[in-house]
């Protein structure tokens, strides 16, 4: 057919850039969501950084998306089920990456945190 996209009638680079800003886009609400409601299990971000870098990160995803791909958008443009499954999967993959990072950040700092209760 020519398209070589997983989705039907959406092209493949438009796809990933919806995908990468809904990443982008879901890893900063979460960090706000944690700060707003102490979810420190969420937080990987200092705590007086997270809800400005957070929303930093819901704008700059969906300008970024939107001033990059403005022309794709529209002809055909995503729909329904391309929709469900990008924005799914990158909201899945966002909870999946903020755990990741809060595992890292926390180990680190009780790794550093060690090393000056040794010294």
């Amino acid at each position: 057919m020519g398209n070589e996209s997983f989705v039907l009638w959406l092209s493949a680079e438009l796809a990933l850039g919806y995908f990468i800003a809904v990443i982008v886009g879901m890893v900063g609400l979460l960090q706000a969501v944690a700060v707003q409601w102490r979810r420190d299990d969420l937080l990987w971000l200092p705590r007086p950084l997270a809800r400005p870098l957070g929303l930093l990160a819901i704008l700059g995803a969906g300008a970024w998306f939107y001033l990059r791909f403005y022309r794709l958008i529209f002809v055909p443009g995503p729909a329904g089920l391309e929709l469900m499954v990008l924005f799914g999967g990158g909201s899945i993959l966002a909870i999946w990456l903020t755990r990741l990072l809060h595992w890292l950040t926390s180990n680190s700092r009780g790794r550093a945190a060690l090393r000056v209760a040794e010294e």
